[in-house]
């Protein structure tokens, strides 16, 4: 199942995650569809990207926890970094990329959006990564990603201590905006319309641009190596 749907207007694209199941998840068949969503993108030329999720409360969760749970160390290394190769992949898609966050979002579904753009969420959204209460962490990027978004606020919710609600995600810089429920759709494409009247190589350029600045390659790269020293003294 999911995403759902692949809607190319033009410039304009949007991916729906909301699977035919109350929780859309990020299992292995969604994660293939987002990455072939993604070069379906690449080859139209799109300049805005808009990513959704699910509509019974929860945007959507993370991994298939049972599945991951039959994982030897060497193979959930392995499956991290799959994950992590996607949302390098969404990070660098040439044109703007934009979550458009509904409900709670979850363990690997935060770390999704971490990998876009823009963010914006309706007031009832929260994020969460519960994953050091269950024994493990995050090992998409969020790591990396969440400190250089959110400030000293990413270090209570990467522990697993507090989930971060929209009205404090918008104060500290992690989202651009908060809506209504019945106004997020509508105002996440009127920013990607606003995008879409910039040239292509502008929006690239500007990319790779904000991307180094930020320093979140680094980040990332030292992430992996930490993950991949520890998977080995595990296995040794």
């Amino acid at each position: 199942m999911g995403p759902r749907g692949l809607e190319i207007r033009g410039a304009l694209v949007r991916v729906d995650l909301d699977a035919a199941r109350r929780v859309p998840l990020l299992d292995a068949a969604t994660m293939d569809r987002l990455r072939r969503c993604l070069d379906e993108g690449v080859s139209a030329g799109v300049r805005a990207l808009i990513i959704s999720g699910g509509s019974a409360g929860t945007f959507a969760a993370g991994a298939d926890l049972i599945a991951l749970s039959r994982l030897d160390p060497i193979e959930a290394v392995a499956f991290a970094k799959r994950g992590q190769d996607l949302f390098d992949r969404l990070e660098r898609f040439p044109g703007a990329t934009i979550a458009a966050i509904r409900g709670r979002c979850i363990g690997g579904a935060f770390d999704l959006v971490m990998a876009c753009d823009l963010r914006l969420a309706s007031e009832e959204a929260t994020f969460s990564h519960p994953g050091p209460r269950l024994g493990f962490i995050t090992g998409y990027g969020g790591t990396s990603r969440l400190p250089l978004l959110a400030g000293p606020a990413a270090r209570p919710v990467l522990l697993g201590m507090e989930e971060m609600d929209a009205a404090r995600a918008l104060e500290v810089g992690f989202l651009a905006d908060v809506t209504g429920a019945a106004e997020l759709d509508g105002a996440a494409r009127a920013l990607a319309e606003r995008i879409c009247g910039a040239s292509p190589e502008r929006l690239r350029l500007m990319k790779e641009v904000l991307q180094r600045l930020s320093g979140a390659s680094s980040a990332r790269s030292l992430e992996r190596r930490v993950a991949a020293l520890a998977s080995a003294a595990v296995c040794g």
